[in-house]
Formats: structure tokens, sequence, C-alpha cells
């Protein structure tokens, strides 16, 4: 029996796996009454995960979903909660009590990974055949790109004019401010987000000029690529936007990695994993915050080195960027009892949210966050947050239990069969494939973190771009051949016709010059 006939083996039980989740987990969740409970429940779960992961996939598990995904929610939900217990901070957030819902947040969290995993088991199997045409010729795309970075810069520019000038840009590299919070919220986002559309673009070339097979008459030229992901930060790195940047740093290591056909070592791992913590994720909020740095790189570095001097472990477990269990701690306690589901409204809103505010003045529609902040905190304490709830947080604001089953059923099902797509046996690595997945990978991170109607605009951002360039790529390629063909064949036609003039001319002047002979043998 092959991959795909033991995955589609595996639909049935799986299926069956789904019911029993949502079968067991009721009662779970009503005997997880503390946190202890809470965190074994998770902790127990993640390991399963991890175990199902390298077991599935072996040595090749570091390009896995399944890990990026567990070790994303084992950083919020098994870590953080045992870093609050540690400090013995459990009672209250945003003066609301949580003592008696952090656990079921917990447990509800246990079970979405659970039915993750089951998903991501179901969807298993080698693709029959591969669903993307081969990459185009690079001198066009690097052609395309270029045009892609002079309508990105120039987007950003008129960025630029309509909030202030040149002086504007000076500001997004000193931190957050209220010059450039006012300036992101009265522009457009296709705007202020424009340079962040060349980084799959910058990617996919260094792939292709670093990894592919070298020709004879021409050096490889990554810097080109390279620039254009250095350029895609420019709007992110100085106001600390993690979210943009992380991710970014990440797929390029995954790309590079992947292409190289090589697994990182665990040392490797350790290391690039704590400069991210402290580069890409503690300097960053540190430097962000004016009342802290003053916009000053030296100051936040300094306020970075005291803060890892006691207790670095706990450094990146604190404050609200990870503290999204709590969050939901919260909403557990008020929904469905006092707010009742969405079913469906938040995801249906976040369809209408690419359409421009300056095309749509009266546009309402909200993510489940923006819903959630309103309904949760600002009503009730009058707090104008903007506070995460997780990737469970949504589901459970639609539809509950049943809500964050399917939903982390079908995303562990998506992703596999991304992975599989990626990655398959016996096929050479095609680039745009392993740019698009590794581009996406990290973001399951980011999801972890806020959720899929929340945040599948940054996903956009890192996927679309190289789509529609490809595309293009691939029709002025294909117009070049066929244009190439029809002058060939133009080319050839006119042969043929002259060799056929030719031979009837040699033929009558054969026949003239072979009369006057005969007769003068006569």
């Amino acid at each position: 029996m092959d991959a795909r006939s033991r995955s589609n083996a595996l639909v049935v039980p799986g299926l069956v796996a789904l019911v029993v989740v949502g079968a067991v987990a009721v009662p779970l969740l009503g005997a997880i009454r503390t946190l202890g409970g809470g965190i074994a429940g998770t902790a127990t779960v993640a390991v399963i995960a991890l175990a199902v992961g390298v077991l599935v996939h072996g040595r090749a598990v570091w390009r896995a979903p399944i890990l990026w995904f567990t070790v994303a929610f084992s950083v919020l939900f098994v870590a953080r909660p045992m870093a609050d217990r540690s400090l013995g901070d459990v009672e209250r957030q945003f003066g609301i009590s949580i003592g008696a819902t952090y656990g079921r947040a917990l447990g509800l969290c246990a079970v979405g990974l659970l039915a993750f995993v089951v998903g991501y088991l179901v969807a298993g199997g080698r693709p029959r055949r591969s669903l993307a045409p081969p990459d185009p010729p690079i001198e066009v795309v690097r052609a395309r790109s270029r045009r892609a970075a002079l309508v990105c810069g120039g987007l950003f520019l008129a960025f630029l004019a309509l909030n202030g000038g040149p002086g504007l840009l000076l500001q997004f590299f000193r931190g957050r401010s209220v010059v450039t919070g006012t300036a992101l919220q009265s522009s457009s986002g296709y705007l202020y987000t424009a340079p962040l559309w060349l980084y799959p673009l910058g990617l996919y070339i260094y792939l292709r000029e670093r990894f592919a097979e070298p020709l004879p008459h021409r050096r490889r030229r990554p810097g080109f690529g390279i620039a254009l992901m250095v350029a895609s930060q420019i709007a992110t790195v100085g106001v600390g936007d993690r979210s943009y940047f992380v991710p970014a740093a990440l797929g390029f290591l995954v790309a590079r990695q992947a292409a190289r056909a090589k697994a990182p070592r665990v040392a490797a791992v350790l290391a690039v994993g704590a400069g991210l913590v402290v580069v890409g994720i503690l300097l960053p909020l540190n430097y962000r915050a004016n009342e802290v740095s003053g916009g000053r790189l030296g100051a936040a570095i300094e306020v970075t080195r005291d803060q890892l001097s006691s207790k670095p472990w706990l450094v990146p477990l604190q404050g609200q960027d990870t503290a999204m269990a709590r969050n939901l701690a919260i909403e557990v306690g008020v929904i469905p009892q006092g707010v009742p589901y969405a079913k469906g409204r938040s995801y249906l809103a976040a369809l209408a949210r690419p359409v421009p505010r300056q095309v749509w003045p009266g546009k309402k529609p909200r993510s489940a966050d923006e819903e959630l902040n309103d309904v949760l905190l600002f009503r009730q304490l009058g707090i104008p947050a903007g506070f995460a709830f997780s990737f469970f947080g949504e589901p459970y604001y639609n539809g509950g239990l049943i809500g964050v089953v399917l939903v982390s059923a079908l995303v562990g099902a998506v992703s596999r069969r991304f992975f599989e797509h990626t990655f398959r046996r016996g096929e050479p690595l095609r680039h745009s494939t392993l740019t698009l997945y590794a581009a996406s990978l990290p973001m399951l991170i980011v999801y972890m973190r806020g959720g899929l109607g929340v945040d599948y605009q940054r996903h956009a951002f890192v996927t679309v771009p190289l789509i529609v360039v490809l595309a293009l790529a691939r029709a002025q390629a294909k117009r070049g051949r066929s244009r190439k063909a029809a002058y060939a064949g133009l080319v050839r036609s006119r042969s043929e016709s002259r060799g056929v003039l030719v031979g009837q001319s040699s033929a009558r002047s054969g026949s003239s010059h072979a009369t006057p002979s005969s007769s003068a043998g006569s």
C-alpha cells in the first residue's frame, strides 16, 4: 500500500477521531478546574504532537508544520502559564478575574491542538501530481520584479508625501510615536505596506540565483534578491513590528536550508532561536517603546541587557505579547454566557477588510480581535485595547468548542497537504513552491498569537505578490516562445518557398539551354 492509499485509509478513522475528540472534550473541560490541570493537559498534548511529528517526518521534522505549530503552542500555552504560576500572577487580567477560567481556557487549547494533530494525520499521503507549473526564466522574473519594485516604491513615496514628506521616514526608525501612529491610521494600508510585497520576490530570486543549476555564461547574482528582501522591511524594523520581520527572517533561513537539502544542527537552531528572541523580539519591543528608549538604539540595548541579566528565561514570557492564554480566559468566562456566539460573522467580515476605506468610507467589518476587545474590554472597562486572543479565540468566539475542533483540524490538514506538495519524493524541488512554503511556514507563529481572520493579510503579503509576478512572467515567456516559433516558422516557409522558386528557375533555365543543343545536334 502506497502513501496515498494509506492516507485514504485514514480518512474514516480520522473523522471518527474528530468525533471522539469532540465527545471527550466536553467532560474534559468540565474536569479541568485549576491552572495546574490546564498546564498538565496542554503539556501532555504538546508532547504527543511532537512525538507524532518525529514519527511521521523523521529528520525532516524541522521543516514540518506540526513542529512549528506545536512549538508556538508550547510557548504561549505551556511556558507562559508556568511562568504566571511561578510568579503567582494567575488571578486577574485587566482587572477581570480569571482564576476560575484560566485552566478551562488551557483545556480548550489542548483540545484544539489534538484536533490539529488528527487533521494533520488524516491529510497525509503523496499528491498524485504537482499543481505548480514550471518556473519561468529567471531573466523574465527579474525584469518583472524590477517593475514591481518601482510600483511599490512609488506607493510608499506617495504615503510619505501625503503625510509630511521625507521626515516621516526618519520617524519610522525612532520607534512608535504619535506621528507614525497618526500617519498609519489616516492612510490606506495599500500605501505603507507596499514595501512588504517585495519580500517573496526577493526570496524567490535569491533561491534561483544562489541554488539553481549554474549556467556557464552567467555568474550567480543573489544580491538583487537580498536587496529586495532588505527593502521590504524598511517600514517595519524601526517601529518594532515583529510580526513582519521575524517571519521574514525565519522564512529566509528555512528556504536556504531546504534548498541546501541539509537538516540544521541542533546547536545552530538553539543559537539562531536565542538570537531571534533577543534581536527580533526583545530589542524591537524596547526600542519601539519611546518611554523606555526615547527613540535611541543604545538605550534599548541597555534595557534589554538589564532584562537578560536576571532570570533571562522569564523575560520573553512576560507582558502582553505572550498573554494570549490570559486573554482567552476572559473570553471563555464571558462567551456564551454574556455574549452570544458570532456564528461565523467575524470570518465573513474579514473577507471585506481588503476593501480600502477610501472606496468604502463607512466600512464597519472588524476582525474577531477588534470585536472581542470592544465587547470584553472597552465596553466594560473603558480600555481602548488591541490585545490578541490566540489562534483558538476566534473559532471559539464563532462556534464554541465545535468551532475550535473544526478550524484546528482544517488548518492541520491544509498545512500537511502543503508540506507534501512542496517536498515531493523523487522529484526536484521547485523554487517557486519552496518560496511560498518557506514564507508561509513561520506564519503559523503569527496565527497562533492572533488567528486566521485576524492575520491573514500578513500571509497574503508574502504569497500573493510572488504568485502574480510568476503568472505574468510565465505568460510573457509563453508569448516570447510563441513569437519565436512563429518567426522560425515564417523563416522556414520563406526558405522553402525560395527553394521551390530556385528549383523552378533552374528547371526553366535547363530546358532553355537544352533546346539549342538539341537543334544543333539535329
